[in-house]
């Protein structure tokens, strides 16, 4: 960083929202403490107030943020995730981990990048100081897929290599209409359809499953009452 604006705004470790929401609660407890007449030693309740609330007022992100502050921090965010982005893996290799030493090549690669990812997290946070979204400042927000949208990730060689399925594209484009896959469910129900004593005889056999579960859960009631 080398404008002044920029290393004003990005030097504080801010608290997150539901990091401040819950230092607040803690707050209020104590303070209920102070005012509780038979609470007699007060001292700790005061010395925590005192650090929560020094604790917010220096890391809690500014509210009163001009228009020309956020531009500038939202440039700076937009130059950070460009030069990020290619440094971390894609999501379809995070996701099926296709080598032993994908976790650790991820760490290495988080180490390299982490003053800018820091950088980049303090950006979001500022432009979103009352965001309660858990993933606000999440880098997978910005990492790089190695398939477009509503394509495959299977990877037949990977840990998790996923389902080998048509995409929602493929299917899109599909020449011949909906696949008439005769699954082992379709075969069920032809047969079922087919066979009316079949139908009677699984029909029959649900009630009485149905029965015996009822019976049991009233028995059970009667058991716990005695």
């Amino acid at each position: 960083m080398a404008h002044p604006t920029l290393d004003r705004l990005l030097k504080p470790n801010y608290l997150r929202y539901n990091q401040r929401e819950r230092l607040n609660e803690t707050k209020a407890g104590h303070e209920e403490q102070i005012k509780n007449p038979f609470v007699k030693d007060k001292g700790p309740a005061v010395k925590a107030v005192r650090a929560i609330t020094q604790m917010l007022t220096k890391q809690a992100p500014p509210t009163d943020l001009t228009e020309d502050e956020k531009n500038l921090l939202y440039a700076h965010s937009q130059e950070l995730e460009a030069e990020i982005r290619p440094s971390l893996l894609p999501l379809e290799v995070m996701r099926r981990c296709p080598d032993a030493s994908t976790p650790r090549d991820n760490l290495g690669r988080e180490k390299t990048m982490k003053p800018k990812i820091l950088e980049w997290k303090r950006c979001q946070i500022l432009l979103n100081p009352d965001s309660d979204d858990p993933n606000l400042a999440n880098t997978d927000r910005i990492r790089p897929e190695l398939t477009t949208a509503g394509t495959s990730g299977f990877m037949v060689n990977a840990r998790i290599p996923g389902h080998l399925a048509m995409s929602r594209q493929a299917k899109a484009n599909w020449p011949l209409g909906e696949p008439k896959a005769d699954t082992a469910l379709k075969q069920a129900q032809r047969r079922t359809a087919q066979d009316p004593k079949r139908a009677a005889d699984y029909a029959s056999r649900v009630a009485k499953a149905k029965a015996t579960r009822k019976a049991k859960r009233a028995s059970d009631v009667v058991v716990s009452e005695s």
